[in-house]
């Protein structure tokens, strides 16, 4: 899981069993073939795992920034999912190819991370 770290962020040079634990999570995260992508309200990019960089050819330079400018020619048709879901306050799943020619299918819900609201969306391969 791409988790981006500020300016002078300290190297844990000893994890605690919690830090562990949570790297443990996100290897396994990165290990699935579901794309996983954070975005705040603002629709802005928070955190992606690997998958969903595959799918919609994110990198580290799109975090911070708005999905509308990224993902692949994707963009204004997730920033109108999106909206659909922060207006409506209900998840939806649409179906769509991907860039790279494969269908795709998208789940998008509201969730709250750390007490901030966020949308989470899950791409994974259609059957």
């Amino acid at each position: 899981f791409f988790w981006p770290c500020g300016v002078g962020t300290t190297m844990i040079i000893s994890p605690t069993p919690a830090t562990r634990a949570g790297m443990a999570f996100i290897s396994t995260l990165d290990g699935l073939e579901t794309g996983i992508l954070l975005l705040d309200e603002a629709l802005a990019v928070r955190r992606f795992n690997d998958m969903a960089a595959h799918f919609l050819g994110l990198g580290p330079h799109d975090v911070g920034g708005s999905i509308s400018a990224s993902c692949r020619g994707f963009g204004p048709r997730l920033v109108e999912w999106c909206q659909e879901v922060l207006r409506s306050g209900r998840r939806i799943r649409r179906t769509f190819q991907s860039a790279i020619a494969e269908p795709l299918t998208l789940h998008i819900r509201r969730t709250r991370v750390d007490g901030e609201a966020r949308l989470i969306l899950v791409f994974s391969e259609a059957a």
